[in-house]
């Protein structure tokens, strides 16, 4: 690019050249976290809670820009100053704030055990929240039946109070839930049974801290021999909780 020349963004981007979005996170140094040809932002793993900058930029269709990911936005406004990277920058931008995920009340409107099917315990399980509680809305004398153990990775509690003999059936099959170390789960007014594993428990691995309060744990095995769980982590019974061993 010829010093002192602009192209407007409102004609076509000249031959040879290439217009994108860099994405910014705010902070005490601005960082860049992408620079793509679309500004979506859907990536949670990319971009976390915070406040974010989009600008326009015009940029040479052969220029490598991976250096400048994850670095501070100065390192790539330099770089276009000095003709490092041939490029036009934008002086406007868009500002974009993710709030991130909110924890509430969910709802299991399904006896599904498909991660795909709206409303199942497994797909609201996939997309839960820090802090969700997860309820049920289903006739009495349910029963979901696993096809696979499900993993608690974060913060929560299930919770079947006002539902008339809820039960969560391994089958005979396979385990019901593995706790990951670091996390809280919490399990109350609800049965849990027929779980069943090899190692660790029929029904629940907890490697975090367990909290039961009037659930009931029976026909539960790890092998041959009848054992509802394995506690690698804390664990707290309260109310009338049931462990048939």
């Amino acid at each position: 690019m010829v010093p002192g020349s602009i192209y407007l963004t409102n004609i076509a981007v000249p031959s040879g050249f290439t217009y994108k979005y860099i994405i910014v996170k705010d902070g005490t140094t601005p960082t860049v976290k992408a620079i793509e040809t679309t500004a979506n932002m859907t990536n949670t793993t990319t971009y976390t809670s915070g406040t974010y900058k989009v600008y326009g930029f015009m940029v040479g269709s052969a220029v490598s820009l991976s250096a400048y990911i994850d670095q501070p936005l100065t390192n790539l406004t330099t770089a276009i100053g000095n003709g490092t990277v041939c490029g036009l920058m934008t002086n406007n931008f868009r500002p974009v704030t993710i709030t991130g995920c909110v924890p509430t009340t969910k709802f299991v409107t399904s006896t599904s055990s498909s991660p795909s099917i709206n409303g199942s315990l497994s797909n609201i399980l996939a997309g839960a929240c820090l802090g969700d509680t997860i309820k049920f809305s289903l006739p009495a004398n349910s029963t979901i039946t696993f096809t696979s153990q499900m993993t608690i990775a974060s913060d929560l509690v299930i919770d079947g109070t006002g539902m008339a003999n809820l039960t969560l059936s391994g089958n005979n099959a396979v385990r019901l839930f593995e706790v990951n170390a670091g996390v809280t789960f919490g399990v109350k007014n609800i049965k849990l049974i027929n779980g069943s594993s090899s190692t660790n428990g029929g029904a629940i691995w907890n490697k975090g801290t367990l909290i039961l309060n009037g659930a009931t744990l029976d026909g539960n095995k790890q092998g041959a021999a009848n054992k509802a769980l394995t506690n690698d982590g804390n664990i707290s019974i309260l109310g009338n909780t049931m462990i048939m061993m």
